[in-house]
C-alpha cells in the first residue's frame, strides 16, 4: 500500500453499519477535502446522549485474539509470547496479540472481514516517536 493514498472512509459507513454499529441521528462522517476526515454533528444532540453504539465482537481485544491466534498459528504465536515474557516484555503482550491480529487481517486484503475498517486508517502517520 502506498503511504501517501488516501484514507478511503466512504465503506468505512456501510461496513459499521453492517458491523451492527449504530449512531444517533445527526452524527455524519465530514470531509472538506477528501482527506482529512471527522464525524460532525448536523443536529442537536442532548448532553449524555449516547452517540455510537458499537459490539463487542467489532471490538478488537487481545484477550479474544489470543485464543483465535493460538488456533491457527500451530504454537508459533505461543511460542513467540514465551519468548516476548523471557525477554522482559510481559507488558507489550497485549499489544503483540493486537499487532499480529492486524498483519493476519491485512494479509487477508479484500478477504479479511476487517478489510474496510484496515484501508481507512491513515497510510502514514508523523508522531514524535
Amino acid at each position: 500500500t502506498n503511504e501517501m493514498s488516501p484514507r478511503n472512509l466512504p465503506p468505512l459507513e456501510e461496513w459499521s453499519v453492517n458491523a451492527g454499529i449504530q449512531k444517533v441521528e445527526g452524527l455524519e462522517l465530514y470531509t472538506e477535502d477528501g482527506l482529512d476526515w471527522q464525524y460532525i454533528t448536523t443536529a442537536d444532540i442532548p448532553q449524555g446522549t449516547t452517540i455510537m453504539f458499537i459490539p463487542a465482537g467489532v471490538c478488537l481485544a487481545s484477550s479474544a485474539i489470543e485464543a483465535e491466534l493460538n488456533a491457527i498459528s500451530s504454537g508459533g504465536v505461543a511460542a513467540a509470547v514465551d519468548q516476548l515474557g523471557r525477554i522482559g516484555g510481559q507488558n507489550s503482550i497485549a499489544d503483540f496479540y493486537l499487532f499480529v491480529k492486524l498483519l493476519v487481517e491485512y494479509e487477508q486484503q479484500e478477504n479479511s472481514p476487517f478489510a474496510p475498517w484496515l484501508d481507512s486508517l491513515p497510510r502514514l502517520y508523523y508522531n514524535s516517536v
